[in-house]
This record gives structure tokens, sequence and C-alpha cells, in this order.
């Protein structure tokens, strides 16, 4: 276990982008959502007699490189901008920045020469695949991401209002299985034990 048994929680939530016109537009509001990861997060650690700890931050080009530095037993990420190609973090002043997936792994790469010192990672965004494999590249033995085969082509059936809803029906689906996952991991002996009592309370839910 890495970082003295510690859960590390980082989320973006950029208010601007900054269109390839150089103009700054407000980022769409069809991803936020009100689920609230801590509280949950920290239900589930009293209800244990293991000691562990926990922390919560913005994910940014600085936590990146903090966590390359110092590790941590499990690393959750996500946030309100999602893209299948690269990482949205949030830049100074609530501006969105993207990262590209070989400048992601640069930035770990930079500060490490053994591989990431993470045991579990938790990409909490749909299409989180191509992120996740960056994080493999990095020798992280567990990796938790979503596929969301042919997402794209359904979009033209839903208006802007159906769309939103859609989006954070998907994100709050994807928050709750990582919960339930990171719940079973605190109490569980192994992160396999962890994903298939979760992929059971997926069953359960789903039927």
């Amino acid at each position: 276990m890495n970082a003295n048994n510690l859960f590390t929680f980082a989320k973006a939530t950029p208010l601007v982008n900054i269109s390839k016109h150089r103009r700054a537009e407000p980022v769409s509001d069809a991803t936020r959502s009100d689920f609230d990861m801590r509280s949950k997060i920290m239900s589930a650690l009293s209800d244990t007699k293991k000691e562990f700890k926990v922390k919560f931050d913005i994910l940014t080009n600085q936590f990146l490189s903090d966590i390359a530095k110092n590790g941590s037993r499990l690393l959750h990420i996500t946030s309100d901008v999602a893209f299948e190609d690269r990482l949205c973090v949030e830049g100074f002043y609530g501006i969105s920045c993207e990262i590209p997936l070989r400048r992601l792994e640069q930035i770990f790469k930079n500060h490490q020469h053994f591989g990431l010192q993470v045991d579990v990672v938790g990409i909490a965004l749909p299409q989180s695949v191509k992120v996740g494999r960056v994080f493999k590249n990095l020798q992280v033995k567990h990796v938790l991401c979503f596929d969301e085969a042919n997402a794209s082509q359904s979009v033209g059936k839903y208006d802007k209002e159906e769309l939103a809803s859609i989006v954070r029906f998907k994100f709050n689906f994807i928050y709750n299985f990582c919960v339930h996952f990171y719940k079973k991991l605190i109490n569980c002996s192994s992160v396999i034990d962890a994903f298939r009592k979760a992929e059971k309370w997926v069953s359960k839910d789903q039927n």
C-alpha cells in the first residue's frame, strides 16, 4: 500500500473554456452533477474500524505533479468536462485546461522512474479507456475506467435538454459505481473482490 493508506479524490470544475478562436466561452452545465462524493466516501469510512487518510483536492496540473512525487493508495479523478483522448483539468481563474494523453504520461514520468506509486486509479469519466491506458503504461496495477461504445452515434436523436439529462445520468451512474467499489475496497482484502461486489450491485440495480 502506498502513501500510508491515503485515498485521494480530485475533481476539475472549470467555468470557462477558451475556444480555438481565443474566445472565452462558458463551460456547459450538462455534466455538472450534485452528486456528493465527499459525504458518501466519508460515510463509508466512518463505518469501518480501519485507519485511512482521505484527501479531497482540485484536479490541476500541480495536483498531478504532486501525486507523481508523493503517490497514494487510491487516486480518483473526474472532471465536469470529458474527452476521450485528453484529460481536462482546472487552470488558473477556472479556465479549462486540456492535457493530451502523451503530455499526461510525461507529467508523471518527469517525477518518477519506477512507475507511478499508486495502487488503484479510478477515472470517473465516460469513455475513459484511453486515459486509463496512460496509467497502465505507468505500471499502475489496477485501473478503473469506463467504456461507452457507439455513444456518439445516438447524440443526434436528442435535443439539448434531453442530451444533458442523459449525460448527467451517465455521470451519476459512474459516481455511484465508484462509491460502491471504494466502499468494498475499504473493507475487502483485495481489489478484485471489491470490483466483483460492485459489479453485483450494478446487476442488481439495473434489473
